[in-house]
Formats: C-alpha cells, structure tokens, sequence
C-alpha cells in the first residue's frame, strides 16, 4: 500500500441468526481528488466493492467512514460460500483464468 491508501469503515448489518459475525468492516482504498477509489474486495458489506468511487466522512481519530457512492465501478461482486473445501482451489483458480479477483477469507471460528 502507498502513503494515499487509507482504510475505509462500512456498517454491516448483523441479522437475527448474527450473520454476518462482524458490525464493521474495512476495506482499503486510495485518496484521489474526486474522493476514495476502492481497491479491495469485501467480504460482508454490500454498499459498495473494487473500483467504486466513494465519499466518507470523518469518525474518531483518522477514523474514516463510508458515507455515499460517487461513481460505480460497473464491476459485479460475487460471494461463494464452499461447503466442500477440497473444492476451493479450483474454482478460485477458474475464476482468475477468467479475469476475475479474488480474495479468500476462512470462515470465522473455524481454521
């Protein structure tokens, strides 16, 4: 990450079964002049992913937080969920044949 890569706070919305397990998550994104360019893929926030354009407004601290999309990326945001792991890795792998990113996470309280 460079010195314009900041962390950007969004509000998750935890249901009544508590899914997803967290009320906040960060995703990087860099300081431009027309606002922050996200440059990560997010694991449980749906307001915006990699490649929008967002504004934020300041918290506590450097604290910032998302506050409203400036531009959309166009690009799609897909969530698999593997019920079976030995699966994982070639899926992932299709996926980035096909030009996609990706990003892994394991699910919380499980290795």
């Amino acid at each position: 990450m460079n010195n314009k890569t900041v962390k950007i706070n969004f509000h998750v919305k935890t249901g009544d079964d508590g899914d997803p397990p967290v009320a906040v998550e960060s995703l990087w994104a860099e300081r431009t002049k027309e606002g922050y360019l996200i440059d990560s893929v997010p694991f449980f926030t749906n307001e915006a992913t990699n490649g929008d354009r967002v504004a934020v407004s300041s918290g506590e601290g450097d604290a910032r937080w998302f506050d409203k999309i400036l531009q959309r990326s166009g690009n799609s945001l897909i969530r698999v969920v593997f019920f079976d792991l030995d699966r994982q890795d070639a899926v992932v792998n299709h996926l980035i044949l096909l030009g996609c990113g990706t990003e892994r996470m394991s699910h919380p309280g499980r290795s």
